[in-house]
């Protein structure tokens, strides 16, 4: 026994296991890579695969950059464009060649990780946080999506990594902000990080660890690249100046701030299990001896996970865009923390917090405000969060209501203020022990409500139930919520309910692993290619314009079938259009079951003629017989004028 103990530390200690993961690694990117994505995904915005592929797939096929005015891809995703233009080169068109950009990239994030860790932790914290993040399945599912977040994540990464060397060199300090620089020509949306660079260089220069020098260097590195790209803009502005627009008023959320405020928690990507489960693990870590507020004691690790989540979380919410996506770069610095809190193999005592909360609490109304704040937004988020639901479909209804979630979140604060000033101090003691839980299970259980809206939606389908689905949600939801109240009542008398010991944690590290390499196997085990032999098999419509549902995506592997986008958010792109080019038209029938508003039959008052020429049934679940999706496929001519 000792002799094979002995082989598998050698193994374990060596470049082959390490040379083995990345390569486990990069087979789990490539390997059915233009499969359709996890069932855990949502499939409402799978389309924008196509409208990110637009420009490239235009070029190499047809010699022509911008066929119509949907050039988006060229102007807010123009590396990741170029880089898609030199996959087709070598492999030709097709959804496998236009999904291996991001798969290559996101192999790359998990080797820029493993040197960035391993530089400052050493190895194996290196190889448990490449483990953490690699076997996540909701950043699976995103490298094996051409949606373009996966490519300026990477140069994202690769920027802090030159930013943590350059103190020993300021030439990387320059390279840093080239790195930046690549992430927004990768995405626009990267120049988000702007901010996270510029707090985390204020946090240094506190904690005397860089010079003032540093920010002039990035930002001279930034502009290297970002004066021809704005150089390329303005010279093309009257081409690609629309799509701006278009994106700025879709993204611009006309004064949702206070929504987005309560609503953000609930995120749909927040509730995927992977997510979710990386979520607790990065809170306990921070609860752990009150990590949040030791900023002298942090490394520049541990500085630059937390500038990333926070910094980067107020500045999504402030700027009103809550894309899924846009929280999908959360998952790195996560697993960072949920690395470090594994390997310190501590335990976490809850009590310890919450009696320093009481002595805060009693010193002054500053500190009882902000107690009150940390109990009242959670609150007040979990009922947006589920009242949004039903009140803000479509979601732009919750402008009209978000007045009234501003003041139940103020009389809530205002009550709970009251309370911890004018209640008796072993009343009021009493009363803070049992929010503080309250709170701390309340801010897990915002994702957690999204995560039951989404298998409860699975569950509707499967079961053919979906008239239960929303009993199958407040009866869930219900009992969470007794639970957690029993657990903070039970917490004043049982002190050592709130005392997390080490296996405790290993442990739900270990479920983590099980949850999500589950999900993963899953796609592996039984994976579905309608996406892409539906949109292959469209080579017989012939060289005819299409429009409609997830016909951007649809048209990929076709390369007879030219795309032009009239639906959905970039309706006002093609509004000049002659809509007499268009021959092909996609409506959807259903989505998650559902029948979709209109029904999938098309409308005379649109063509004078239509035919229906196939059903295409998409995303199948495991194991079942049944499609969250549907698509009629029309062929039309003759377009009614009148319509408009």
């Amino acid at each position: 026994m000792k002799s094979v103990a002995a082989v598998f530390k050698i193994f374990f200690t060596t470049k082959i296991f390490i040379i083995l993961l990345f390569l486990v690694m990069l087979l789990l990117r490539l390997v059915y890579l233009d499969a359709d994505p996890s069932f855990v995904k949502r499939v409402s915005d799978l389309s924008d695969e196509g409208i990110w592929v637009h420009g490239a797939r235009s070029l190499f096929l047809f010699d022509d950059p911008s066929p119509d005015q949907a050039n988006q891809s060229w102007s807010v995703t123009i590396l990741h464009t170029l880089l898609m233009v030199l996959s087709f080169s070598f492999f030709g068109v097709g959804l496998y060649q236009a999904r291996l950009v991001s798969a290559l990239s996101g192999w790359f994030i998990l080797l820029i990780l493993y040197f960035f860790i391993k530089r400052q932790w050493g190895e194996k914290p290196a190889l448990v946080s490449v483990l953490i993040l690699g076997l996540n399945d909701t950043f699976l599912i995103y490298n094996k999506l051409a949606f373009g977040v996966v490519l300026p994540e990477m140069f994202i990464l690769l920027a802090f990594f030159l930013w943590y060397k350059g103190a020993k060199n300021k030439v990387f300090y320059l390279l840093s902000g080239i790195s930046f620089a690549l992430a927004i020509l990768s995405k626009l949306s990267a120049y988000y990080f702007a901010l996270v660079f510029l707090i985390l260089w204020l946090l240094q220069l506190y904690r005397k660890e860089t010079q003032i020098s540093a920010i002039f260097w990035f930002g001279i590195g930034s502009l290297i690249l970002l004066i021809p790209y704005a150089i390329f803009l303005t010279i093309n502005w009257d081409v690609l100046s629309v799509n701006f627009m278009v994106l700025y008023n879709f993204y611009n959320s006309d004064g949702s701030i206070i929504l987005n405020f309560f609503r953000s928690f609930s995120n749909n990507l927040f509730g995927l299990p992977s997510m979710f489960l990386l979520i607790v693990l990065t809170a306990l870590y921070f609860l752990k001896r009150n990590r949040f507020l030791d900023l002298r004691e942090m490394d520049f690790v541990e500085l630059t996970a937390l500038c990333w989540l926070v910094v980067g979380f107020v500045s999504i919410v402030l700027l009103s865009d809550l894309s899924d996506r846009r929280f999908y770069g959360f998952l790195i610095p996560m697993s960072i923390l949920s690395a470090k809190l594994y390997l310190e193999n501590g335990a976490i005592d809850l009590n310890t917090i919450i009696s320093k909360v009481k002595e805060n609490c009693l010193k002054g109304f500053l500190e009882r405000g902000i107690y009150s704040l940390l109990f009242s937004y959670p609150l007040v988020a979990l009922l947006v969060s589920s009242g949004s639901l039903y009140l803000c479909n479509p979601i732009g209804k919750c402008r009209i209501f978000q007045w009234y979630f501003l003041l139940i979140f103020l009389v809530i604060f205002i009550l709970f203020l009251a309370a911890l000033t004018f209640l008796k101090r072993k009343f009021k003691e009493y009363f803070v022990h049992f929010f503080t839980v309250s709170s701390i299970c309340l801010l897990a259980l915002l994702p957690f409500f999204t995560l039951l809206r989404h298998f409860s939606r699975h569950f509707g389908i499967i079961t053919s139930t979906l008239d239960q689905e929303t009993i199958y949600i407040i009866a869930s939801a219900s009992f969470v919520l007794v639970m957690m109240a029993a657990y903070a009542f039970l917490s004043i008398r049982c002190r050592n309910l709130l005392f997390l010991k080490p296996t405790l944690i290993k442990g739900f590290l270990m479920f983590y692993f099980i949850i999500s390499g589950g999900l993963i196997g899953l796609t592996f085990i039984k994976p579905s290619f309608t996406l892409s032999d539906s949109s292959r098999d469209l080579i017989i419509l012939g060289k005819s314009e299409a429009s409609g549902a997830l016909d951007q995506v649809l048209s990929i592997n076709s390369f007879y079938l030219p795309l032009l986008i009239t639906g959905g958010v970039f309706e006002p792109v093609n509004k000049e259009h002659d809509k007499n080019r268009i021959h092909t038209i996609f409506k959807m029938q259903s989505m998650d079951g559902r029948p979709q508003e209109g029904g999938a039959r098309l409308s005379e008052k649109e063509y004078t003629h239509s035919t229906l020429i196939r059903t295409i049934y998409l995303f199948p679940y495991p194991f079942t017989d049944k499609y969250r999706v549907v698509i009629k496929v029309y062929e039309v001519e003759g377009y009614n004028k009148e319509n408009e």
